[in-house]
This record gives structure tokens, sequence and C-alpha cells, in this order.
């Protein structure tokens, strides 16, 4: 078993076998657990109608997260869970200066994708912005949303 699945099984649904879901949140190789679990608590609530979503760290696809599971065991982390307030974090030394911690940020704003195919319903969920995603059924580049 890959890295990135031993590491972040306690993310995804391991009853959640059916095809692919439309939505993927896709994290840099470099993430915590924790800062995994904030993210997806904060995809989820930017996103009340998403049942399921792709979890991919780095290039590896680790699987399927559902509102259900998460719902019911949970997440790992500071982050607590969908619905809850997140934003009341204590803000460390330097919070305001400008400057940047080395690695993945704890802070952060989740960036929307969607493929330029009107008929496709592929949607790119991110943290990070190191490329334009690609479209998984092959139409090319997706496009940032406002």
């Amino acid at each position: 078993m890959a890295r990135h699945h031993r590491l972040f099984a306690l993310l995804v649904d391991p009853a959640d076998v059916g095809a692919p879901p439309p939505a993927c949140l896709g994290l840099p190789g470099d993430v915590s657990l924790s800062q995994a679990a904030a993210a997806l608590t904060a995809a989820l609530d930017e996103n009340p109608a998403l049942k399921r979503l792709g979890l991919r760290i780095g290039d590896e696809t680790v699987g399927v997260v559902t509102r259900t599971h998460v719902t019911t065991h949970g997440l790992p982390g500071p982050g607590g869970g969908p619905g809850e307030d997140n934003r009341a974090r204590p803000r460390g030394p330097g919070a305001g200066d400008g400057a940047t911690w080395p690695g993945t940020p704890i802070d952060f704003e989740i960036i929307e994708f969607r493929c330029v195919d009107a008929s496709c319903d592929r949607v790119e969920l991110r943290i990070h912005v190191d490329d334009d995603p690609a479209c998984p059924d092959e139409h090319g580049n997706m496009e940032l949303m406002p």
C-alpha cells in the first residue's frame, strides 16, 4: 500500500466503491493529516450539496471521502467537522507580518476549478495552485472559478 493510502486512510470511506465522484480535492504531497482534514472540512462546508469527494495527495489518488463517513466518524486534527466554526483558531507569532513558514499553509481558501466543456461536470478543489489542473476526461485545462 502506498504511503498516502496508509497515512490518510482515516479520511476516506472504505465502503464507497462506486464510480469516481465528479469533484476531487487535490492537496500537495507534503500536507499533514490535520491539514488534509481541515481542507476537507472547508471543502464540505463551502459545498453543502457535495456528498462525495475524491481525495488526491500529490500525484496519488487516495480514495473517496463521503459526507456520511465524515459526519459519522469525524475528522482527525484541530479542524473539527463540517458545520463547525473552523475559523476560531488562535493566531501564532508573526501572523500579521506577511512572512510565511515553510510547508503547506494551515490557513487557506478552497480554490475551485471546473472543466471548460459545458457537458462535463468535473470539479477540482485545491488549497494551492502549482499548475492548472487538467480535466480527467481529457477536455484540456480546467477553468478557475471566481
